[in-house]
């Protein structure tokens, strides 16, 4: 069972607290849905008095479990201008009213506004004011008058969200029935029971319950709670539900009663005041005249409950041609406004045609005032006789305007009136052309000032002021030069620029013409311009005789390399040399890997590539050591094999840098390097002592004796100083052991010549007469051999006092000193030695040598001595002379 709460004391209760002021008029209030969640308490509404307390007494009600005839009921959801309408059937007797209650007519319309119901510390609280649930309000208007016996029958609407469910409701008379929106409890006599809710829950109070009520009852606000079947509450609906129970009907007869005009009728409350003595209640009726002296006493007054009548009466009027016409017009604020303005024309009562003027002087009557300075609808009505005639002024707004606007220009500066002109608009707000408005003053671009210039329209005025100031505009630019291949910008030139004002003015503001072509030598100009102020500039492009020149080259792994090394030269702008420092390089060469590597040398961003390939040095010297002898010849280049340039091209000798030397006459070892391009190799010489030796000697056999090379050999040894065998040893010359002479026998090893003289004596002949055999030339000694040249005596070359070994020429030995200084006499005489120091003598032939006469034989043998002594003498001469010759 819900909870609630008992607002009616024991001490009041079957009183009813009566008496409220009602509104002049009352609206169709509509029914309106809200939900919230808030306490379910009425608003009360401050501007509607209470009720004031009843002296009436109360009969106690009883419960119904249902109401009776509900018939025609048609019900709407609480949505805007929704209407719900019941139909009720005809009264009935007002006797047993409560077992037969006809339906009354229930009008429910939907507002447009919500209405909230809010509570107040001091007013009595529904049901479960504490608790927070959901709540809708919903305001009603029905037509019902407790009093006409008619049972009050309303389909309350639901809220959308439960229009689908079953509910349950149980409105009670003891609580939860208010005053309409007050804090007044209201309790109802019979109403006191449970219904389930589908849709719409219809509320039937019989007319019994508000039997003995004695007061002006207007109005009811349910403060209805509902639940599921278990009970449980769902939500709380509050229904202002306000009663129409009054109705004013105005009617229009002539002097018979008979309705002449279609009658007015006003629905409302009881005690609402009403006034239906204007105009607009009393139409004038054409033929008929109202008559004054049956003016209804009832035309203003306060509604009573029930039905009310109002009747005006009205004449057959007599034959009056009195007649008006006048004109409804528009006009503007500010316009100048007569009552002649819309006056057209009036008829007298004799059918005369009356000017304005006529009007009034036959009485007729103006009434009402138009404000022109106030937009707004004005009713003046003109009166000629019974004739009244109504003209309606519209004072429209005046939206005439005139806009214009100050402005600055300059000295020389070309202007018009338009310039300051924006806009214009009509009355009507419509744009005006400039060729409408007048224009009041002038302005003159020539001087500095301050001009005033007026632009009227329709009697509305602008003024705008035009300052004609000193033109400060300036531009600055100058003259450069340039070489072909530089940037260049308009913005280069560019010094400076002011504005009229004299401020500065940024170079994107400026006007450029003309341009510079820097891939071409000449002259260019260039125009600076802003505002019609110019400014020129000369740029001069000047061949750009910035050069250069690089070298590509190949050098060898290992080289040394600078930047410089590929530099050949370069020329600034203008063509004068530049240093190689003020060159940028870019690049760098690694002399130790072999590749091609590119670098850039620049200047004022002249570029020039030098490509240098790096390549695998092939340079290579071969030499190999040796042993010599002391003694034999030695060059370089016996120890030097080959040699390649870097290319891997063979070198000749003649290229290779030989530094050190051999000396092959003193054993040891010596180091000789070769060079080619940085390049060395070094060879060992080793010369070692030569111990070859070669010794044989002289001998002297008898003619005829027998004779042999080994003879006279006696040893040889090689280089190593190793015994030599005699048949390596080369023997040169013969002797003819049968042919008395000299015979010298040349002895070879190696380079070492030894010689050896054979003597062949004659044999001691015991005949002494004969003749020896002649030794042939070509083995006969060099002492007698013919045509031998005996050299100089001592006395006749001074040169002869050192002493002379007697050693062939041609012949050498390359014996050491050693060996020299060792040999007998016998052994060296007529051996040439190895150093050449002596006259060869060579070999003779033999030969036949003349057998001197027989007597005589000892000065023959002394003549021969003494001819081989002078022989010898003069070979020595003859070797000395040569020797100091040289």
């Amino acid at each position: 069972m819900k909870k609630r709460v008992v607002i009616i004391k024991s001490g009041l209760i079957g009183m009813l607290i009566l008496g409220t002021t009602f509104p002049i008029k009352w609206p169709i209030v509509h029914a309106t849905e809200r939900q919230q969640t808030e306490q379910q308490t009425p608003f009360i509404d401050s501007s509607v008095p209470l009720l004031a307390d009843s002296t009436g007494s109360m009969n106690t009600g009883e419960k119904t479990d249902t109401q009776e005839g509900n018939a025609d009921v048609i019900s709407s959801e609480t949505t805007e201008s929704e209407v719900v309408t019941t139909t009720s059937n005809s009264e009935t007797n007002q006797s047993n009213a409560a077992d037969a209650a006809e339906k009354t007519q229930i009008s429910v319309t939907a507002p447009s506004a919500e209405t909230n119901v809010e509570s107040t510390d001091s007013q009595p609280l529904a049901a479960e004011s504490t608790k927070s649930i959901e709540s809708f309000n919903y305001d009603l208007t029905v037509e019902y008058d407790p009093i006409k016996y008619k049972a009050l029958v309303l389909d309350l609407p639901i809220p959308e969200k439960y229009a689908h469910q079953t509910l349950y409701q149980d409105p009670q008379l003891t609580e939860d029935f208010y005053v309409y929106k007050t804090d007044k409890v209201y309790m109802l006599v019979g109403l006191w029971y449970t219904s389930e809710v589908t849709g719409t829950n219809q509320l039937n109070i019989s007319w019994t319950s508000f039997t003995g009520f004695t007061i002006n009852y207007y109005g009811l606000t349910a403060v209805l709670e509902y639940t599921d079947a278990n009970g449980n509450l769902l939500f709380t609906a509050t229904y202002n539900i306000r009663f129409t129970n009054s109705h004013l009907t105005i009617k229009y007869v002539d002097e018979t009663g008979m309705e002449i005009y279609p009658s007015q009728t006003i629905n409302d409350s009881t005690n609402e005041p009403y006034d239906v003595s204007t105009s607009a209640f009393i139409p004038q009726i054409p033929g008929y005249i109202l008559d004054t002296s049956q003016l209804p006493t009832n035309a203003k007054g306060v509604l009573p409950r029930g039905e009310v009548t109002v009747t005006y009466v009205y004449q057959k009027a007599p034959t009056d041609y009195t007649d008006l016409t006048v004109k409804d017009t528009t006009i503007y604020e500010q316009d100048t406004w007569i009552a002649a303005d819309n006056f057209e024309q009036a008829i007298s009562k004799e059918g005369k045609t009356l000017t304005y003027e006529e009007f009034i002087a036959e009485g007729g009557r103006v009434s009402g005032q138009v404000d022109t300075n106030k937009a707004a609808t004005y009713k003046i009505s003109y009166q000629l006789n019974h004739v009244s005639k109504e003209a309606t002024i519209l004072v429209k707004p005046r939206f005439t305007a005139i806009k214009v606007h100050d402005s600055s220009i300059y000295v020389g500066d070309d202007w018009a009136a338009e310039d300051n002109f924006d806009q214009a608009v009509d009355r009507d707000n419509n744009p005006v052309s400039f060729a409408d408005v007048n224009v009041e003053g002038s302005v003159d671009t020539k001087k500095p000032g301050s001009y005033e210039v007026v632009y009227r329209y329709d009697g509305v005025a602008s003024k705008a002021v035009i300052t004609v100031k000193a033109d400060q505009t300036k531009v600055t630019a100058h003259d450069s030069e340039l070489y072909t291949g530089d940037n260049w910008k308009a913005k280069d030139n560019f010094d400076s620029a002011t504005d009229r004002d004299g401020s500065s003015v940024d170079f994107g503001d400026i006007t450029v013409t003309g341009t510079v072509d820097t891939t071409q030598a000449g002259k260019y100009e260039v125009i600076y311009s802003y505002h019609g102020v110019e400014s020129k500039a000369t740029i001069t492009v000047k061949a750009n005789q910035t050069a250069v020149k690089v070298h590509d080259s190949e050098l060898y792994t290992g080289d040394n390399w600078t930047a410089k090394d590929n530099f050949d030269n370069a020329t600034d702008r203008d063509g004068s040399s530049v240093d190689f420092g003020d060159i940028t390089v870019t690049g760098i060469v690694d002399t130790t890997k072999v590749g091609e590597y590119e670098v850039i040398y620049s200047y004022h961003d002249l570029e020039s590539k030098a490509l240098i390939t790096v390549k695998a040095d092939q340079t290579t010297v071969k030499v190999h050591d040796s042993e010599l002898y002391t003694g034999e010849n030695w060059t370089a280049k016996d120890n030097f094999d080959s040699a390649t340039d870097r290319d891997g091209k063979p070198v000749d000798f003649e290229d290779i840098t030989v530094t050190g030397k051999a000396d092959t006459t003193k054993a040891g070892e010596y180091e000789v390097t070769y060079i080619y391009r940085g390049v060395e190799s070094k060879a060992t010489i080793t010369v070692k002592a030569d111990e070859t030796s070669l010794k044989v000697h002289d001998s002297t056999i008898k003619q005829g004796d027998e004779w042999l090379p080994e003879t006279n050999f006696d040893s040889a040894t090689d280089r190593d100083g190793k015994k030599v065998a005699f048949s390596e040893v080369e023997v040169n010359g013969t002797v003819n052991n049968n042919i008395v002479g000299q015979y010298t026998v040349s002895y070879h090893y190696g380079a070492v010549i030894a010689h050896a003289v054979i003597t062949i004596q004659a044999k001691v002949s015991e005949t002494p007469d004969e003749t020896p055999t002649e030794v042939p030339e070509e083995n006969r000694p060099e002492s007698e051999s013919p045509g031998t040249e005996f050299p100089e005596t001592e006395a006749s070359d001074p040169i002869t006092e050192e002493p002379i070994k007697a050693r062939p020429e041609t012949e050498t030995s390359e014996t050491n000193d050693d060996e020299k200084n060792e040999k007998r006499p016998s052994e060296q005489s007529d051996n040439p030695s190895a150093t050449g120091q002596t006259t060869p003598i060579k070999a003779s032939k033999q030969s036949t040598v003349k057998q001197l006469p027989k007597t005589g034989e000892t000065s023959s043998v002394l003549l021969s001595v003494t001819g081989i002594l002078f022989l010898i003498g003069g070979l020595v001469l003859l070797y000395r002379k040569k020797s100091w010759r040289k």
